[in-house]
């Protein structure tokens, strides 16, 4: 009976072994947790930033309404034409900024005659690879 009652007072407690398997168990769960959490910061990120290249795009294209020709870079959005005759037609901003993507890295523009092309280097902060966020018109 005493026997009995030493190993009940001794069972009473965790091992080391099985303390060490919960604490596994819950940074496992912590890492697959946080990896789902920071992927779906990236997704929205690249969301938002798509959301801008299309504001853009209709920026660039009230600007040619409004002064018959492409914007030089985006700056010309802020500041306009730098021709006067042109900046009357320009009136006045049609952007108070040039916005930089969700990732704080700047937006590019680029003009091919009547085609051009703004693009976010992604996550990365690499221009011209896989992950570019890209809005033509």
């Amino acid at each position: 009976m005493n026997q009995r009652r030493n190993r009940n007072r001794n069972r009473s407690a965790f091992t080391l072994l099985e303390l060490m398997l919960v604490l596994a168990i819950l940074v496992v769960l912590a890492g697959v947790v946080s990896y789902n959490i920071f992927g779906a910061q990236d997704d929205a990120y690249a969301k938002t930033t798509l959301t801008q290249l299309q504001n853009l795009k209709q920026a660039v294209t009230m600007y040619k309404l409004k002064v018959n020709e492409m914007p030089d870079s985006l700056e010309s959005l802020v500041n306009g034409p730098s021709d006067p005759n042109k900046k009357a037609m320009f009136g006045s901003a049609i952007l108070e900024e040039v916005p930089k993507d969700a990732w704080g890295n700047d937006i590019t523009y680029s003009l091919n005659g009547n085609k051009f092309e703004i693009r976010s280097a992604g996550i990365d902060g690499q221009v011209n690879s896989d992950d570019d966020l890209v809005v033509a018109g």
